[in-house]
C-alpha cells in the first residue's frame, strides 16, 4: 500500500497499458477474444464495460406495456416497448432511481 502511494502515478499508468488494466476484464477472457475475435476483440469488451439499459417488466395483469410507456412520458420519462418475445419488458432512455 505504501509503494503504491509513493507510486501512484507510474502504476496507474503501468496498469492502463496493460489489456488486463484497459479492459478491466480477466486476462484469459481478454486472451480468448483476442483469438476468437481478431477484428473486434477491443470493442467486445469495450461494449462489455458498458453498464445495461434500464429495463422494466410491467405486470400484465395491472397495466400494459404501451399503457405504462405513457405514463412515464406523462411525467417526462422516455421509454420503449421492448417488443416480442418480451411484450411487457419496457427500456427506459436514461436509468432513473428505484423506490
Amino acid at each position: 500500500m505504501r509503494r503504491f502511494l509513493r507510486e501512484r502515478e507510474a502504476q496507474v499508468a503501468a496498469a492502463g497499458r496493460s489489456p488486463l488494466g484497459a479492459y478491466n476484464h480477466p486476462a484469459w477472457w481478454v486472451e480468448k477474444l483476442r483469438r476468437d475475435w481478431p477484428a473486434e476483440w477491443q470493442d467486445l469488451l469495450l461494449a462489455n464495460n458498458r453498464p445495461p439499459p434500464m429495463t422494466l417488466r410491467v405486470h400484465a395483469q395491472r397495466a400494459s406495456a404501451a399503457g405504462y410507456v405513457e405514463r412515464l412520458a406523462a411525467v417526462g420519462i422516455g421509454a420503449r416497448v421492448l417488443g416480442a418475445p418480451a411484450a411487457q419488458a419496457v427500456v427506459l432512455d436514461r436509468p432513473v432511481p428505484v423506490s
